[in-house]
């Protein structure tokens, strides 16, 4: 196969895959405006459960993993409420020794995806003398 062709097609099929999930967030973005939504995971551990939590409200987004007494299930479950307070920080993070959870807006990870579906159409070309400079 030819390896212009075929680094075409990558390029192609890159820009394809990160577009659509570029539309998946914009979707969620929205949507979590009018529901707070929710995935996580109970599973036993030596110490109890660990219990791991994806959710999105408001516009963000929150990860959180916790090590808890007990749980109900050890499998993924999905949650679907209406919102029941306002988000006042975007950008908050809370750790301890038994519980970890970072929230962050969704048109953060938009943008580095945005940003990852341009740069392969980028014609970055250095000559030897500006990378040996850059080097210095």
């Amino acid at each position: 196969m030819n390896r212009p062709r075929l680094i075409r097609g990558l390029r192609i099929a890159w820009t394809a895959g990160c577009a659509i999930l570029c539309l998946l967030f914009i979707g969620l973005w929205v949507r979590s405006y009018w529901w707070t939504e929710g995935l996580g995971r109970a599973r036993p551990t030596d110490s109890g459960i660990s219990v791991t939590l994806i959710s999105s409200e408001q516009g963000t987004i929150l990860f959180g993993h916790r090590n808890a007494s007990h749980g109900t299930t050890y499998h993924w479950t999905y949650h679907a409420a209406l919102p029941k307070m306002l988000v006042f920080d975007s950008f908050w993070w809370h750790h301890n020794d038994d519980e970890f959870a970072v929230r962050f807006p969704i048109w953060l990870p938009l943008i580095i995806l945005a940003a990852a579906t341009v740069v392969p159409w980028l014609r970055l070309q250095f000559s030897r003398r500006t990378l040996s400079i850059s080097i210095r």
